[in-house]
């Protein structure tokens, strides 16, 4: 549902950004586990509502066996339009391998693959524009190979959701790429009476947290842990 409570995606992205970003904000987070495009869709205009000049985060796609690569596309291209009038930028992420040796159950059928992968090709195709970027990890998670196995490594709970090194080592470098892109400047905030101005102090996020700030994204969740977590 957000990027500190959910995989830490987003707590990591901070993190690499070199405080680019120092926080990352709960409040509009719109994520919703299962939910295919169509239904993400239906969120989205409150989700830019509360991020309006801002960056939004979206991952979508991975669910959308019942839909075609042209409907998940035009709601892309939608959300991509509307973002660019309110002056808002979005962050699209390529669909990632799932399923291997260890989850074979988790692996999506032949024609479900080949529909992800032709996803993947338009969206580097045909979204990335003003304000509009895309962040593609499809060739890092890949199980040398294999068509469409995830490694192992990068899954080991499931096959199929992100692990801690998923975040650590793939995702949160690759969005700290493109947030240095969109901020160049330094930090968007200042260090306010509840912390220290250190990254990822903000005391919201401190519960559970035994090691030094900015090695592990403060999310309190662990593979073994994914969910459920108070």
């Amino acid at each position: 549902t957000d990027g500190y409570r959910s995989y830490g995606v987003a707590t990591g992205a901070a993190d690499e950004s070199g405080q680019v970003v120092r926080r990352l904000g709960a409040a509009g987070a719109f994520g919703n586990g299962g939910d295919d495009t169509n239904q993400i869709d239906v969120r989205f205009d409150a989700a830019l509502a509360a991020c309006t000049g801002g960056t939004l985060y979206v991952w979508n796609g991975i669910n959308d066996a019942l839909l075609t690569v042209d409907q998940t596309l035009s709601k892309m291209l939608t959300w991509k339009q509307k973002a660019f009038a309110a002056k808002t930028n979005i962050i699209f992420h390529t669909i990632a391998p799932c399923g291997n040796d260890a989850f074979p159950a988790n692996r999506p059928t032949t024609a479900v693959a080949a529909d992800m992968k032709a996803r993947n090709v338009r969206m580097l195709a045909e979204l990335p524009g003003p304000g509009c970027y895309v962040v593609d990890c499809f060739a890092q998670l890949l199980k040398p190979s294999t068509d469409f196995d995830l490694l192992e490594k990068w899954s080991p709970q499931d096959g199929k959701h992100p692990g801690n090194l998923y975040v650590q080592e793939i995702t949160a470098p690759a969005d700290a790429i493109v947030l240095k892109q969109i901020y160049p400047a330094g930090p968007m905030d200042l260090p306010d009476a509840a912390d220290t101005g250190a990254l990822n102090t903000n005391v919201s996020l401190l519960a559970g947290l035994t090691t030094t700030y900015s090695t592990t994204p403060p999310t309190g969740y662990t593979n073994a842990k994914a969910t459920g977590t108070a």
